[in-house]
């Protein structure tokens, strides 16, 4: 090698040199944000400004610190928590979850089978450590007016502190601390021939939270964005506000009254659907051992024939699928059961509805014609 390349070589890599040092002195700014995400995020904030973008609004805490920032932390913290209420604590959610779901069990087995001659009976027992009577409404009503019943309560006849839940009332004797709480069931319906699965996302939910609140990330991010929803507002939200969910509760109480199997069957967690039902309130009516998802039995990806298997293993005659995506739909039709298509991809809502009532099913022609003919 010669002298000239040589010192070629030698400056080429005191350049190098050179820059690599003013690269590692300059400050690096590194987001770790998914292309996608990115992207969805700049045209929200693009939205509504005539294609100016504009900086991402704070949300949650840090928001809020910002217009609370000459206030003392206690305040700060008072503030916070009357804007976004703090939630019940998970544990206390899933014990009053699983105290609900075996209430309703009770009530799908109808009324009582063995009657002593002259009179119904009332079971009196002690469930999840509350103290349970179930009956039909007359001899509740009568058990209620003995005696007996109001020594028990420590001596009074009176229910001031009552939780009305349909048929299902709960009491705290107020005279003593030792008597379980109580509550009251009238039996339900005689099972009827219907079962009846609800989709989840954009079915008995608006939006698609399974991808909102974190997708494939799996069910333990999942749970923990829905616990910030449940807190802001946003899960109220995804379920069309609380009138919304007001109708919901009414029409699938109905279908409960006639002895209705009604369920949840999605491609979604079951225990992120679960939780956000529990955060809903509506744990009592779609119980926990009835929410089945991808991570629960019947597994498989075609809706249809998770459907036939929850058929056989709860002996009913009849099935039927609520759902958004219209191939489930055709698929569940043409292997004999009964469908409600979604068709705007929305939720829900009042031709839903009426149609779920009113067991008013969708027509193979609505289904072929994506709900153009025979709606």
């Amino acid at each position: 090698m010669s002298d000239a390349q040589l010192q070629a070589q030698m400056n080429a890599y005191a350049n190098a040199q050179g820059q690599l040092q003013q690269q590692q002195q300059q400050p690096q700014m590194r987001m770790n944000v998914n292309p996608m995400m990115q992207m969805k995020m700049n045209e929200a904030n693009r939205a509504g400004t005539g294609g100016a973008s504009k900086p991402a609004q704070p949300r949650g805490f840090m928001a809020h610190d910002r217009k609370h920032q000459d206030k003392p932390l206690n305040e700060k913290i008072i503030a916070f928590d009357r804007q976004f209420p703090r939630q019940m604590p998970q544990q206390s959610l899933d014990n009053q979850s699983k105290f609900d779901a075996a209430i309703a069990a009770l009530k799908r087995e109808g009324g009582s089978q063995e009657l002593k001659p002259g009179g119904q009976n009332a079971v009196i027992g002690v469930l999840c450590g509350r103290l349970v009577v179930r009956g039909p409404k007359k001899v509740l009503d009568q058990l209620k007016q003995d005696p007996l019943w109001a020594e028990i309560e420590g001596g009074s006849g009176n229910n001031n502190n009552n939780e009305e839940n349909g048929a299902q009332k709960t009491t705290t004797p107020s005279g003593t601390n030792n008597i379980l709480p109580v509550t009251w069931i009238e039996e339900g319906a005689e099972p009827s021939d219907w079962l009846i699965a609800i989709d989840f996302d954009k079915t008995l939910a608006k939006s698609f939270l399974w991808a909102e609140l974190g997708g494939l990330q799996g069910p333990q991010v999942q749970k923990a964005a829905l616990m910030q929803w449940a807190r802001d507002g946003r899960l109220l939200q995804a379920f069309g506000g609380e009138q919304r969910i007001a109708v919901m509760r009414t029409v699938i109480q109905e279908r409960l009254d006639r002895g209705d199997f009604v369920c949840i069957l999605s491609s979604g967690f079951a225990v992120v659907i679960r939780q956000a039902l529990q955060h809903l309130g509506l744990s009592d009516i779609l119980p926990t051992d009835l929410i089945f998802g991808c991570d629960t039995q019947p597994y498989g990806i075609s809706k249809s024939a998770r459907l036939s298997k929850l058929k056989s293993t709860y002996r009913r005659e009849k099935t039927a699928l609520i759902d958004d995506d219209l191939n489930y739909c055709r698929q569940a039709q043409k292997d004999g059961h009964k469908v409600i298509w979604v068709r705007d991809g929305l939720g829900m809502e009042k031709r839903e509805w009426d149609r779920f009532r009113t067991s008013n099913w969708d027509s193979e022609e609505f289904l072929a014609t994506s709900g153009r003919v025979g709606a």
